[in-house]
């Protein structure tokens, strides 16, 4: 499966950074859409099954009510779809390096598991928490600049359409999913409770959030103040607001902490002031974080006495 994965992921981000995206780019969103489809031969966990369900539903969805018109093949739409391969990769990191050693660990004294609470409980629980780490951790990638430096990549794009979900640099995908595997441990979470009680509904959410659609409009605006967004989350996409509405499923930690708005309408603006650094390709915007983060080199000062 992992052999899979990589295969798949290197052709597409191959594909990304040669000909075939300016001379065929229906090949290569077919190409892309392979990718989405053929692990479900091999992986029929209900985390896969929902996960790229979620995403083919939405694809169609965009297709048949887009708010703005993007192509398919376009080249912000291919190269986020890159970037699903490299999240799927953090994925697949996660599942073989961090959490068989998590797993292994005696179950904590204080966790919910250990005391028999009861799965409802420890779903609703295991919700709020993860969603309020989730929030928190979006907090730091806007406010640190180390943070920013790796989560700038999933800003870039100006084109917010559903492949933008799955626009993380494998840095930062790898570190927020193991602290989300680290929290779960340490609340007594069970592998279902997990699955169905936060790891399910974030998948659709977030998908959703990032999709190309008007929604809500005026009748349903009041969800908007409960439940996460497209409209919302469009608001974080733009380069003046990025640092209002965080929320990945709930909003209410955005009213607490004074980041919310609710906009009278969906935006039309994403991505970076910065717009070259946006058309840069994918590869270099996943290498770009690293090297920016290296202390930059000491100028050479001449042993040579002055004249």
């Amino acid at each position: 499966m992992v052999i899979v994965y990589l295969l798949l992921g290197a052709a597409v981000l191959l594909g990304c950074g040669s000909s075939l995206q300016r001379r065929h780019p229906r090949a290569l969103f077919a190409l892309v859409l392979a990718s989405l489809v053929a692990p479900l031969i091999l992986d029929h966990s209900a985390h896969n099954l929902v996960q790229i369900g979620a995403v083919l539903v939405l694809l169609g969805v965009e297709a048949l009510v887009p708010h703005a018109d993007y192509a398919a093949v376009s080249d912000e739409n291919l190269k986020s779809a890159a970037f699903v391969s490299f999240k799927r990769l953090a994925s697949v990191v996660v599942t073989i390096f961090v959490i068989p050693r998590i797993l292994s660990w005696a179950t904590p004294m204080w966790s919910m598991s250990a005391h028999g609470v009861h799965p409802l409980v420890q779903g609703i629980v295991g919700f709020l928490v993860l969603d309020f780490y989730l929030w928190a951790y979006h907090w730091t990638q806007h406010r640190l600049d180390f943070m920013w430096h790796f989560h700038k990549l999933h800003h870039a794009t100006a084109e917010l359409t559903v492949f933008a979900s799955g626009r993380s640099h494998l840095v930062d995908a790898t570190l927020k999913l193991t602290g989300v595997v680290l929290i779960s441990y340490a609340l007594g979470l069970s592998p279902e409770v997990f699955t169905f009680g936060f790891a399910l509904p974030i998948l659709l959410l977030d998908s959703f959030n990032h999709s190309n659609i008007d929604f809500p409009r005026r009748r349903w605006r009041w969800l908007a103040r409960v439940f996460t967004s497209p409209n919302c989350h469009a608001v974080h996409h733009t380069p003046d607001r990025d640092r209002m509405n965080y929320g990945v499923a709930l909003m209410i930690w955005d009213r607490i902490f004074g980041t919310f708005e609710l906009p009278e309408a969906r935006p039309t603006v994403f991505g970076l002031h910065d717009r070259a650094w946006g058309r840069a390709g994918v590869l270099w915007q996943h290498l770009e974080p690293v090297r920016a983060m290296l202390p930059s080199p000491r100028p050479r000062v001449s042993s040579l006495p002055a004249k």
